[in-house]
């Protein structure tokens, strides 16, 4: 009983059923078991003493058949071991028939939902993997991707821009290079071959310097007699005083430039000339118009020039201070306020000096100047033997050209 139990519940892979079949064959295999057991039981028993005819009375040992003679075929008793046996192997057949059906019932019913749950789960995999793909392709690498392509083709423009520009300024270097060194050769060549710009030039470069010492000569001599009379330096009329200073100027006016037809004929005037009729206040005729001032041929034109630099600008004229009040501290702070206002004043009358200064005469070149105006049609009464340098310079620069030569 212990083998076949061994045999057929230990050693082969029992399926689980369900609580139902367990108790059913459970219930066959004890009931089984209790029935054999009941009969080996009253089989060990000996045979009580039995009346047969003709056998003489005795106890007699039972055996597998019960008490009596040994029989000589094999007999079943019901509730025997063999037959307990095959109740239970068809209860038990019986059971894992049951069983295995729904074992099989439950694997199929298990592999039918992990068949869907995997199908199921595959296509929303690839339905997750196709919106992933479009989500990373559409918005993400594709737009990188086309960024990084413009800004790529943009760089590429750049460099060759760059290296274009690199290149056309390398050669308009060497093309400039080749002009200077055409134009150095062609200057060169013309400075050692005598022609018309060569000769003009030799022939002026004279006069000019000598007109240019003189330019700078009367500058400096016009600001010294200016700073002389604002400063009431000894031996300038200023000396005395303001009215000393206006005294020297008035009389200066009337015994050169008063026009007696002037303040409705009052005017207090000396012998003067008519051609130097308020000559210190024709700043256009005189200055700007003229190209050589002949201050060497009448110092009045050098005295008009004077007079009209002090009325254009303006004279400074102080009152002189004793020795005491300039020593203290308010004396020198007005004496240094003088001199910060005579200083501005200089700078202001600069600019009618220079225009003054550059028509000096001094060229000492008339013929070659004479030359180029009356080519012109200048007239020899506008034309001076002694040229200053504004008039060399309009002679090379304007009437040259004018003369068609």
């Amino acid at each position: 009983m212990i083998s076949f139990l061994r045999r057929h519940f230990l050693n082969k892979k029992t399926p689980r059923k369900g609580r139902g079949g367990r108790f059913a064959a459970a219930s066959i295999l004890i009931v089984s078991f209790i029935a054999g057991y009941m009969t080996l039981s009253a089989n060990n028993k000996t045979c009580s003493a039995a009346l047969i005819p003709g056998v003489p009375v005795a106890p007699v040992p039972g055996t597998i058949c019960g008490c009596g003679v040994l029989p000589s075929v094999p007999c079943n008793i019901v509730g025997s071991t063999a037959v307990a046996a095959g109740s239970i192997e068809s209860a038990y057949y019986a059971a894992l028939v049951v069983s295995a059906g729904v074992v099989e019932n439950v694997i199929g019913a298990a592999v039918d939902t992990l068949v869907q749950a995997v199908f199921s789960r595959l296509e929303q995999a690839e339905k997750d993997l196709v919106d992933w793909f479009e989500t990373f392709w559409y918005y993400n690498q594709r737009p990188s991707m086309q960024d990084a392509v413009e800004q790529i083709n943009t760089v590429q423009m750049e460099q060759a821009k760059e290296l274009a520009a690199a290149q056309d300024a390398q050669l308009q270097a060497r093309s400039a290079l080749e002009r200077d060194v055409r134009a150095h050769e062609a200057a060169r060549s013309a400075d050692a071959t005598v022609n018309k710009q060569t000769c003009q030039t030799a022939s002026s470069a004279g006069g000019f310097g000598r007109a240019n010492v003189f330019s700078r000569s009367m500058r400096r001599a016009w600001q010294n007699e200016f700073v002389a009379e604002s400063s009431n330096r000894l031996g300038a009329p200023a000396a005395n005083g303001v009215a000393a200073a206006v005294r020297e100027q008035a009389e200066s006016f009337e015994q050169n430039f008063c026009d007696p037809r002037d303040n409705g004929g009052n005017n207090n005037c000396g012998a003067t000339d008519p051609a130097f009729y308020n000559a210190d206040t024709e700043v256009t005729a005189r200055l700007f118009n003229a190209l050589t001032i002949p201050v060497n041929e009448d110092p009045r034109h050098a005295l008009a020039l004077e007079q009209m630099q002090r009325n254009l600008v303006g004279a400074v004229r102080h009152e002189n201070l004793s020795e005491e009040v300039a020593k203290t501290a308010a004396g020198k702070e007005v004496v240094m306020e003088r001199r910060s206002y005579l200083a501005r004043k200089n700078a202001a009358r600069s600019v009618p000096s220079l225009v003054a200064s550059w028509r000096m005469p001094g060229g000492q070149n008339g013929n070659f100047t004479t030359a180029l105006r009356e080519g012109a049609g200048i007239g020899l009464e506008d034309i001076s033997d002694n040229p200053s340098y504004r008039e060399i310079m309009h002679a090379i620069t304007i009437d040259r050209f004018n003369s068609g030569q």
